[in-house]
């Protein structure tokens, strides 16, 4: 039946989604709030796992926390795009003086500036 397969896919990508988060925890590649974010997700979804009936509604989370959550991922989020417009700029300007890549400018060569900017 398609309601089965669509939850057996459902499973899977999460399963594939938990297993990818985990290893870039383990990677040390998270900051501390996403960090927390997915810890309070993970409980989340044990509490519904178990019968979430037979426990109180004080674990489940209400909508200021979850508000508080939003709030956070769009300030990561934002401060996330103003440092790759900062990197990106300083990419520009090296580009414009004309400086080697081996030559540092702010802290970075055009080596290391590159990376940190994809990463």
């Amino acid at each position: 039946s398609p309601s089965i397969l669509r939850k057996t896919n459902i499973t899977r990508a999460t399963d594939y989604f938990h297993a990818y988060l985990k290893k870039v925890d383990q990677l040390d590649l998270l900051n501390e709030a996403t960090i927390k974010e997915y810890h309070t997700l993970l409980d989340m979804e044990d509490i519904d796992d178990d019968d979430a009936k037979s426990r109180p509604a004080t674990t489940r989370m209400n909508q200021s926390q979850i508000r508080e959550m939003k709030i956070q991922r769009f300030q990561r989020k934002r401060a996330a795009s103003q440092k790759q417009a900062q990197f990106q700029s300083l990419l520009q300007r090296r580009s414009r003086l004309g400086l080697a890549q081996e030559e540092e400018m702010e802290g970075h060569d055009f080596e290391s500036l590159s990376r940190t900017l994809y990463i």
